[in-house]
């Protein structure tokens, strides 16, 4: 993926959600209502893969899905572009969970 903003469309068990994430040599970042992330990704062969750490940044506001989760660790995997990528994850630590991630290119960082 190229370096820069992307903006994301999260579509999980709680509904549908948008925000922005950065890719940048490799690391991941974001931040919305209740998590901050930061982690890894790689691409290979129009693929991505990552490793994120998701940290609940206020504990009196709980996801329904995970009230009693204040550190998650997301695996996101997936077809990509230059500009685009389609991934779906998994939370380690709720089996069964899954969400599916859309992300497109906004800007450059």
């Amino acid at each position: 993926m190229r370096n820069g903003i992307y903006r994301a469309w999260l579509n999980g068990p709680s509904g549908v959600s948008s925000g922005a994430v950065v890719f940048k040599d490799g690391d991941i970042f974001a931040v919305d209502r209740l998590f901050a992330f930061n982690g890894r990704y790689s691409e290979r062969a129009e693929r991505l893969t990552a490793e994120v750490s998701c940290k609940r940044l206020y504990p009196d506001l709980k996801p329904l899905n995970l009230p009693d989760r204040d550190e998650l660790h997301l695996e996101l995997e997936g077809a990509v572009g230059g500009e685009y990528a389609q991934v779906t994850g998994t939370i380690a630590e709720a089996p069964g969970f899954a969400v599916s991630f859309e992300f497109a290119f906004l800007c450059e960082a």
